[in-house]
């Protein structure tokens, strides 16, 4: 159970790309947009993508984690600049001063190390469950033999 106000490994690694790109994006990353920077930062290291984010679905939590935590603010784009490009609305993401003293206690490369390193633990974790291989909190099932 996580403990409030704590933050997840993904949740670190979102404020330290929100902070390493505040500067040039004033006006905030979009979800997608994120997802894919948080992907490009997990190429630069020796994992792949894959096992450095699941899905877009992850950081859209972890975005609504951080709103709620007052971490970050977040402001729908005009609906006539979206209509002229012909795509769906985009909400944009900053940090708050919350989010940013939290960035700045924070070790950018030590937290995506650690969300990236949990990731690939979950992965070994689902294959051992998938060759049939014992655990101690999941046991095949007992095979039943008929008398």
């Amino acid at each position: 159970m996580k403990r409030r106000g704590l933050l997840l490994p993904i949740d670190r690694a979102i404020i330290g790309v929100l902070d390493e790109h505040r500067s040039s994006r004033p006006a905030g990353l979009h979800g997608y947009e994120l997802a894919r920077l948080l992907s490009d930062h997990a190429d630069r290291t020796d994992l792949t993508p894959a096992q450095g984010l699941r899905s877009n679905g992850t950081v859209y939590k972890a975005l609504s984690r951080l709103r709620r935590c007052g971490a970050l603010s977040s402001q729908w784009e005009d609906p006539n600049v979206a209509l002229e490009a012909g795509r769906p609305r985009r909400r944009y993401h900053v940090l708050t001063e919350n989010g940013l003293a939290r960035a700045r206690n924070l070790d950018f490369g030590r937290a995506m190390r650690l969300y990236l390193s949990r990731t690939m633990s979950q992965d070994s974790t689902s294959d051992l469950y998938s060759s049939g291989h014992r655990s101690r909190r999941g046991r095949r099932p007992r095979r039943t033999v008929a008398r």
